[in-house]
């Protein structure tokens, strides 16, 4: 395994297009909170709001922040994602779906106080689209997948309804068993693997590590963008220093 398949000096431009299912998120960071203030109003917590695109666009600002590292490698990407809206957005508007978490903060490391840092605390829901997105379901990014060296869909499942196949596992006798039998699926179907991985080794069937694994036996060409995930059975964060968002890329 080689950092970058990329040769040095390569100067031609790569297309990446990033589609599917666009979201207006909206977080609420609880950035005080009372120890007992519990279901009480009081003036001392503190909340702030903070609302933009989600789904497929924020991936499509996470590929290109990773395709600007392989700039000194002499390869140029080209991200083309989802149009947004470029009005001022205001919740509940029917036009698109909104997603609504609440967000806390959590010390990077166990016992760490002093460096905390910002996680999903709790999922609040979803309010979908009414009716469906109109015009702004519609949207294509301006280069199509044909055009495109690298092809990725963030499916949220809000559009399930318009797809031309659904692809159905078969039922499994265990959760673990789901999952294993999703990565040998998405092995069968994927021409190029997208990973984004911690590197460990799987925490369970079908995970990440058993994926890339089939994936890196069967030859195909895979980009790994390494990435922290959490500790075991808890909210805890882990990081790989140095190597946190740098991508490693396997017979492209």
């Amino acid at each position: 395994m080689t950092d970058s398949a990329v040769p040095a000096g390569r100067d031609r431009v790569s297309t990446v297009v990033v589609s599917g299912d666009v979201t207006m998120d909206w977080n609420l960071a609880r950035t005080r909170k009372l120890v007992d203030g519990g279901a009480v109003w009081n003036a001392e917590d503190r909340t702030e709001t903070y609302g933009g695109p989600g789904g497929a666009a924020v991936l499509a600002r996470l590929v290109e922040e990773v395709g600007a590292t392989l700039a000194d490698e002499g390869l140029a990407v080209e991200v083309t994602g989802p149009a947004v809206p470029q009005e001022s957005m205001s919740p509940g508007d029917p036009r698109f779906h909104h997603s609504y978490a609440l967000w806390s903060q959590y010390p990077r490391r166990r016992g760490d106080r002093d460096r905390n840092i910002w996680r999903v605390e709790e999922f609040l829901g979803l309010d979908r689209a009414r009716p469906p997105q109109g015009e702004a379901d519609g949207e294509e990014p301006a280069a199509s997948p044909g055009q495109a060296d690298l092809f990725i869909i963030d499916d949220a499942n809000l559009l399930l309804g318009r797809v031309d196949e659904v692809i159905e596992a078969p039922p499994q006798a265990s959760r673990e068993e789901a999952y294993a039998a999703a990565g040998d699926m998405i092995l069968q179907q994927a021409d190029v693997m997208l990973a984004i991985w911690d590197g460990q080794d799987a925490q369970g069937q079908g995970g990440a590590a058993e994926v890339m694994a089939g994936a890196r036996a069967a030859g195909k060409p895979t980009a790994w963008i390494h990435a922290g995930n959490r500790r075991p059975g808890t909210m805890e964060p882990t990081s790989l220093g140095p190597d946190q968002g740098h991508a490693t890329y396997e017979n492209l």
